[in-house]
């Protein structure tokens, strides 16, 4: 809608699964070895972008997804689902890009969130933010530096907000060989906590 700028898409499927993620991908019964029940899915998402010809390229994106299905459908009493977990997760990301032709400085800022909470699981968080710089240093060759950094935060009964995160940085060159296509080669350093 709005020459492209702004996207909705929305789908819904119905898939006939395995409730063991032992046979997950098999879709025999007979096979299967294992109990297969009706998963519902329902996905949204809602994107807001500028024109693919504007030298600013910025987006933001809005999701939900959602994972159904009937436990009672189960005839096998002693049988658990390992495979499938009635849950909900809503994402949103945006990101901010600036620069296409060579001899120009350009960037990208990326960052990201997705909240996840899944029945007798509790909720996942989960943040990403990544940002590229590129400096022109001589005709289609750039300086570039980078940076990434990953957050998770997990709350259930196993894992009390329990914190895995990582950063990596570094530094290399790009060779830009058309108006948005590049090759970077970095050096970078991770950590994690």
């Amino acid at each position: 809608m709005y020459k492209g700028r702004v996207n909705l898409t929305v789908n819904a499927s119905r898939k006939n699964t395995n409730i063991d993620s032992s046979f997950g991908t098999v879709s025999d019964p007979i096979f299967g070895q294992s109990e297969y029940v009706d998963v519902d899915s329902v996905n949204s998402r809602l994107t807001l972008s500028t024109s693919s010809k504007s030298v600013w390229q910025n987006s933001l994106s809005l999701g939900v997804s959602k994972t159904i299905f009937d436990e009672s459908q189960i005839t096998d009493t002693t049988a658990t689902t390992s495979n499938i977990v009635n849950g909900t997760t809503k994402t949103a990301s945006a990101s901010l890009g600036y620069g296409q032709r060579a001899n120009q400085v350009r960037g990208a800022l990326q960052a990201s969130m997705s909240r996840t909470d899944r029945e007798n699981r509790g909720e996942q968080d989960s943040i990403s933010m990544y940002a590229n710089i590129g400096v022109p240093i001589w005709r289609t060759i750039d300086l570039v530096l980078t940076g990434s950094k990953f957050k998770n935060l997990i709350e259930n009964s196993v894992l009390d907000d329990e914190d895995l995160e990582s950063e990596s940085y570094g530094a290399g060159l790009a060779w830009r060989f058309g108006q948005r296509s590049n090759i970077e080669i970095t050096r970078n350093k991770e950590t994690r906590g």
